[in-house]
């Protein structure tokens, strides 16, 4: 018999070539050519062609009837491949095994409701949401996560090597940090609570702890709309940092944050590259561009032919900003600055005449990826904004009451990872970059 724990992953083939291994995994594809079987075995690390031929032991079975994406064991030498059947889209594609035994451990008879092996970008989003525990078995499924986990672990390192401390804020929140709207409202033993749309108020108590401070985590906002932009839980890639000269230093932060993500991924995700849409992001040499709401609505406005004189960006207006930027200003990003106060919410900073904020939102590819700010420190001018907000000042008074204690001037931002792996990889709707979406319509699986 076979021994599981003598297998080797089908990553670890590179270092194994013309050696015996054992490997197990998925049949990913089958093809059948008489006296001679192609099998692709897939498990988590990649793909192997499988030779099996009438010298092949087949353990427990009498003829090599298995079904796609049956779990099989299989021992055999480690062969370079001829050359001209050299597979050059995959890693292993040089290789293949000569099987000298196959044991099925879990055999599948059914028929799949589609076939992962095949470009299954074209398979409608509800079949791939649906079949999710099979969809996500596809080589293009996986790579759109593997190259999420890289932009995750870029901004992870960065952030470390920043000297920032990471936290975990909760999630089940006694107030609505954004005031009450767009909330999910929680049975917590009897009481009302919130799941929490931020870590804001706990990442801001955390400055005056550890100064700087960053979260991955969790974010949930009850907005009602079934877009190919918004979900209902998404990944929030927080940070919050002290002793700041105004939000100008956020955004440089910011920016040098994502230059460090992109140079990451450029050298560690070439794998990945090969099968997803991947486009370079581009930066100016001068830095991301700067421009205020107002003179983006300005903008916006003149290539709409509009005399709409609202403040507001629109996903419309979004979009023709980033081609805008693409065009004229050669940069896949930019920052929106200066949102009316009565649009943000009551912590953020106003600027001198009261009316703006010191705020940001950081398009990319004319879709909002994230929003920061330089926030309010002083506890009077805080419970201020809040009246002004139409918010009583005591149902946030455990958030207040941290001020008291001395807070330097602070801000930080809040990105979405999906958005971010979106619009990077140029996929049609967010829910493509979330394992198990949760929007208005699905909580399955």
């Amino acid at each position: 018999m076979l021994k599981l724990s003598n297998r080797i992953q089908i990553g670890d083939t590179i270092r194994n070539a013309n050696k015996e291994a054992i490997l197990a995994g998925w049949v990913y594809r089958k093809r059948d050519h008489g006296k001679v079987s192609f099998i692709d075995l897939r498990d988590g690390s990649g793909l192997l062609q499988l030779v099996v031929t009438k010298n092949t032991r087949i353990i427990g079975r009498k003829e090599l009837n298995i079904g796609l994406e049956s779990v099989i064991l299989v021992r055999g030498k480690i062969k370079k491949r001829p050359l001209k059947l050299v597979n050059p889209e995959i890693p292993t594609g040089a290789l293949e095994m000569e099987v000298a035994e196959l044991e099925v451990l879990v055999g599948n008879e059914q028929a799949l409701p589609l076939d992962i092996s095949k470009d299954i970008g074209k398979v409608h989003l509800d079949t791939l949401l649906n079949y999710r525990p099979l969809t996500l078995r596809s080589p293009k499924e996986q790579s759109i996560f593997k190259f999420s986990e890289k932009i995750e672990e870029g901004y992870r390192e960065f952030m470390k090597k920043e000297g920032f401390t990471e936290i975990h804020t909760p999630k089940i929140i006694p107030t609505a940090t954004e005031g009450g709207a767009n909330v999910f409202r929680v049975d917590y033993f009897g009481k009302d609570v919130f799941l929490a749309q931020s870590p804001q108020f706990y990442k801001q108590m955390m400055v005056g702890v550890f100064e700087k401070v960053f979260e991955i985590g969790p974010v949930f906002r009850a907005e009602p709309h079934y877009t190919s932009r918004h979900i209902n839980e998404f990944t929030g890639l927080d940070a919050e940092m002290g002793f700041i000269g105004d939000y100008s230093d956020i955004m440089a932060k910011l920016e040098d944050c994502i230059r460090f993500i992109m140079d990451k991924v450029g050298k560690e995700a070439s794998n990945v590259k090969k099968i997803i849409n991947y486009r370079e992001p581009k930066i100016p040499k001068s830095g991301i561009p700067k421009i205020t709401l107002k003179e983006g609505v300005k903008i916006i406005n003149k290539i709409r032919k509009s005399k709409d004189v609202a403040l507001d960006l629109d996903p419309e207006g979004e979009r023709i900003l980033g081609e805008y930027t693409l065009d004229k200003l050669k940069s896949d990003f930019i920052f929106v600055t200066e949102y009316p106060t009565s649009a943000r919410p009551f912590y953020q900073m106003p600027t001198e005449e009261g009316k703006f904020t010191r705020s940001f939102d950081i398009l990319f590819r004319g879709l909002e990826l994230g929003t920061g700010a330089q926030r309010i420190h002083d506890p009077k001018k805080l419970a201020e904004s809040m009246k002004k907000h139409q918010l009583n000042p005591k149902d946030f008074k455990d958030y207040i009451s941290l001020f008291k204690f001395g807070m330097p001037p602070h801000g930080g931002w809040g990105l979405g990872l999906e958005r971010f792996t979106k619009q990077w990889l140029g996929l049609d709707n967010v829910r493509l970059a979330s394992l198990f979406p949760r929007d208005v319509k699905r909580v399955r699986p």
